[in-house]
This record gives C-alpha cells, structure tokens and sequence, in this order.
C-alpha cells in the first residue's frame, strides 16, 4: 500500500498512516492483494506486466518489446525500458546480473504467484497470439544453443495452439531428454505430442507410441507399456511396413521380459518377416 501513502518507508523503520487506511479495500487472500497491486497500475504498465507474464516467471526485455511493438507499432523499446523499471522500484520484478541470451536483459517475477496471478489476468485470446510470438523470438534468437530451448518452444507453440509445430518441437524435446537418460520428462513431451496428434497422422502417431513405449520399457513401467503395445497393435495394419516389424520386434521384446517364450519366437518371426518386406536388414537381424 505504499502507493496511498499508508505505509512511509523510513529509516530504520517503517510506519503505518491509520488514516489512510481504508478497511473496506483489504483483500483477504493473497491473490486478492496481488490483484489489487495489478489494479493500481498504469494501463501501459499492466499490459506489460502481463506480457512479460506469458514468457514465463524469468523473461527477457526484448521479447517483451517485440510483443509490444507488433500488438501496437508506437510501443518502442525505450517505453518498455521505463515501464520495467518502474515495476523494479515497485519491486514486483527484479533484474538478473547476466542474461542468457545476448543484447536482452533479464528479468524475474518477484514471486511465482504474482506471475500467476497477472498471467490469469490476460484474456485467453490475446494469450495465445502472445505465446506465439515468444515461440518465434526464441527460435530466432537461440540460433546454435536452440537444443536447451527446444522444451520451452514447444510449451510456447502448445499454448499459441500451433498444432503441426508443437507437435515437432514436442518430439524433438522427448528425444532430447532421452538421449540425456531424462526418461520420465521425455515420456511427458512424447504424451503431449501425442495427445496433439490425431488417429489421421497414423504413422506420425505410432512412431511417438513407439518412442513412449521404449521410455516405459527402460522405466520398469509394464502396466503402461503394455497399454501402448496394445495401441499399436490395433492399429498396425494400416502402418508402413517398416513400423508394423518395429511394433513387432516391440512385442517380442516384452513377451520376452514376461517370460512368454513361445510368444517371443511367433511374435519375432512376423518382426522378420515384415523387415524382408520392408527391405530393413537391421530390423530383420534383430528378430
């Protein structure tokens, strides 16, 4: 409440003015407080907390600039210099020593349920066209270092609805982490994009199954594999022929951990037969 003079900063202390103060407009949540700092700001000040908010608890001025100026072609990058440190003095955000990307200040929320609060705060519409355009500020500006972003992109494209490329950033995220043995986190971006995908993409669909699957395979995860083996199973017939003996060679491969030897033979030699149709030597040799 500094800003109605109830609270006086002083040193050493800090005093309370009574009579400024008006019990009716305490909030009696945390985020009702929080709400209420928003409501106290400046329309511009507001709006570029806000788009600061959609990049995430940590962001950077110049995605906040790029955002501003496309939404409306006055906004220059001075104005948001001075509005962010008015936010600073007002300590709702703080800013960084260094910043990971170079010619961009960076900045963080004060606290993560401010930036909660003031993300809820944007209009779902106008929060997808901002997602959007932080997914294409970090790609063009994560140029040789795209790698540690790709997850971040991916969560940018899947709130800016953009379906085709979350999908393919979502992939390339799950196959990251695994190749660092993050297991779990690549089976939840596989999920995701395969929640994305539809039963029209068959083959896209199947190879992120398939990926999933792997993932469970290395978890000890049987229940969930099995389930994705089953789903890949119902649907193979209408599959490359090369993913059909790769769904194959998946399904010996458990019947073989379950102990189903008899299954694990039947099961490998329709994975060798589809690998001669398909002409895949490596998949043959592997049944």
């Amino acid at each position: 409440e500094t800003e109605d003079g109830v609270i006086v900063r002083g040193t050493p202390f800090w005093s309370v003015e009574p009579a400024r103060l008006d019990l009716e407009r305490i909030p009696t949540t945390l985020t009702g407080v929080l709400q209420a700092s928003l409501d106290r700001l400046s329309p511009q000040e507001r709006t570029i907390l806000q788009q600061a908010s959609v990049v995430g608890r940590t962001f950077w001025d110049a995605v906040v600039a790029r955002i501003g100026k496309q939404i409306n072609e006055a906004t220059t990058g001075d104005d948001v210099q001075k509005v962010l440190g008015a936010l600073r003095e007002k300590e709702m955000i703080f800013l960084r020593e260094s910043s990971a990307f170079a010619g961009a200040q960076e900045f963080i929320f004060k606290h993560a349920i401010l930036r909660e609060v003031t993300y809820e705060s944007v209009i779902k519409r106008v929060r997808r066209t901002y997602h959007a355009m932080v997914a294409d500020w970090l790609i063009e500006n994560s140029g040789e270092r795209s790698g540690e972003y790709t997850g971040l992109i991916a969560e940018h494209l899947e709130k800016a609805g953009d379906r085709e490329r979350a999908i393919d950033y979502l992939t390339m995220a799950g196959q990251q982490a695994a190749a660092q043995y993050a297991n779990l986190e690549a089976a939840t971006y596989f999920s995701r994009a395969i929640d994305l995908s539809g039963p029209e993409e068959a083959d896209r669909q199947a190879a992120l199954f398939l990926a999933r699957e792997a993932l469970y395979d290395l978890r000890g995860e049987r229940e969930a594999q099995l389930a994705d083996l089953k789903r890949l199973e119902s649907v193979a017939d209408g599959l490359d022929v090369a993913l059909q003996a790769k769904i194959a060679l998946r399904r010996a491969n458990y019947a073989g951990l379950m102990s189903d030897y008899s299954a694990t033979i039947e099961v490998a030699q329709q994975a060798i037969a589809l690998a001669q149709m398909a002409g895949e030597s490596g998949m043959q040799a592997e049944g």
